[in-house]
């Protein structure tokens, strides 16, 4: 059966509306399903309308109207297949608990202790609907679709970059009690409140300097007043930032300032936006900057550059599904970015001919006094190292004598595989025995 034009399903602060969408399943939802305890690094596997049961209970109030409560199981469970079949997941369940793209959880053992008496009598209520709510899914494109659900939307919806979620305003919110108020505070009222966020940080005399223009959704809320969305925006709080550390430095304190030339993925940060925020930073006060890349996280050999050791890495983590998920995947989730001496010395050049005013700092693969001499003679006042000297602690001293002085990493990142777990040392200098694997591993990647 194919629903009218659109579906709208609605809670007290839930509200969806699904334009072109069918509720027939092509296939049927699956009897279990498997779960990661994201806080306790354990997985469980439980009934899908169990699940579905937990589900419900955290994005609507277990005493709402069953066929409110099923609306919401319905969009949970669609979410849930949904997330099921398109979200790669690496922690070796079906789904989590976090509540980002999955659905939000709570466990037996959490409702108890926030139902307390009441809880068996709801727990019945509940699971009677999810059970009802585990039959059905909203289908668009031949999948299920994706319908989050939340406790509170303050009765509008944003369409979550789907075009079968245009954002929606329920008509009868603003008949609501307390739908909407105002309040008149005294700047010091306001400084006092922000104080925990602001510390120190001192508020312009003007207070129509405190907030900017409002940035508003789609749907007509609230998204931010003063921070994110533009560049400009998103270096404010860079600003509050550099104002207390000049402060706190004095004028007997240097203040080096590491920033990033670019991201190193797509969506970051490319070198037109960070020269401009390298020339906040000197506006701001910075005495020299040094000039880094990447973003670890989501591009870490952008950053390191050479060969991944999925090996060595795995072996020093503590988290055993990353672990086992990295190693299945690793290599493939993590490219390699070929090393070469000084890669990023191109973009660094960029910034020497923008910024005149203050000294630069280079750093990126600089192992030879022969590349160190191109880059300082290319402008730059200083240079940092950071993987040459664990290969070779003494290598500055054999720079002051040697025209051609190297030292002798091989780029295996072996350092770069417990530093986050242990600390960061080369496979050169370490007092223990390195498993056999490990020596393999590292031995083929610095001989490709």
């Amino acid at each position: 059966m194919k629903f009218p034009k659109t579906v709208l399903a609605s809670l007290l602060g839930f509200s969806i509306m699904l334009t072109g969408c069918r509720r027939e399943a092509p296939s049927p939802a699956p009897e279990n399903v498997t779960l990661l305890i994201e806080d306790e690094n354990r997985i469980l596997t439980l009934g899908f309308s169990e699940y579905l049961a937990g589900c419900i209970f955290a994005a609507a109030d277990p005493s709402f109207q069953e066929e409110t409560l099923l609306a919401a199981g319905i969009a949970l469970s669609s979410q849930a297949q949904y997330c099921m079949q398109n979200c790669e997941a690496d922690f070796g369940a079906d789904l989590a608990d976090r509540g980002d793209i999955y659905p939000d959880w709570l466990s037996p053992d959490e409702l108890e202790e926030r139902y307390a008496d009441q809880y068996p009598e709801w727990l019945e209520r509940v699971s009677r609907v999810a059970e009802r709510a585990a039959k059905e899914c909203l289908y668009y494109n031949d999948g299920p679709a994706y319908t989050p659900c939340c406790r509170v939307s303050s009765g509008v919806t944003d369409d979550g970059g789907f075009t079968y979620l245009p954002a929606l305003k329920l008509s009868r919110d603003p008949d609501s009690p307390e739908y909407s108020a105002s309040s008149e505070y005294t700047c010091t009222a306001v400084r006092k409140m922000l104080a925990p966020v602001t510390g120190s940080v001192v508020l312009p005399a003007d207070k129509a300097e405190w907030f900017s223009e409002p940035q508003y959704t789609k749907n007509g809320t609230l998204r931010c007043i003063r921070f994110g969305g533009s560049l400009e925006n998103r270096m404010r709080f860079m600003d509050m930032v550099m104002e207390e550390v000049m402060r706190a430095a004095g004028n007997d304190m240097a203040v080096l300032v590491k920033t990033n030339m670019r991201d190193g993925f797509k969506g970051g940060m490319e070198i037109d936006e960070a020269v401009q925020v390298a020339k906040r930073l000197v506006q701001d006060g910075a005495h020299a900057l040094v000039l880094s890349g990447g973003f670890v996280s989501k591009a870490p050999m952008y950053v390191m550059r050479g060969a991944m050791p999925i090996k060595s890495m795995t072996h020093y983590m503590n988290c055993w599904w990353l672990k086992y998920g990295v190693r299945m995947v690793g290599k493939w989730m993590i490219p390699t970015v070929p090393f070469k001496e000084a890669y990023f010395l191109e973009d660094a050049l960029r910034f020497r001919t923008e910024i005149k005013e203050i000294p630069l700092v280079y750093v990126g693969g600089l192992v030879s006094r022969e590349k160190i001499d191109e880059v300082l003679d290319d402008g730059f006042e200083f240079v940092q190292m950071g993987r040459a000297l664990l290969n070779e602690p003494g290598f500055v001293n054999r720079l002051r004598t040697e025209e051609k002085a190297r030292c002798n990493c091989g780029h295996s990142n072996y350092c770069i595989a417990r530093m986050y777990t242990i600390d960061m040392a080369c496979h050169k200098h370490l007092e223990e025995k390195l498993p056999l694997c490990l020596e393999r591993e590292i031995e083929k990647l610095e001989n490709q």
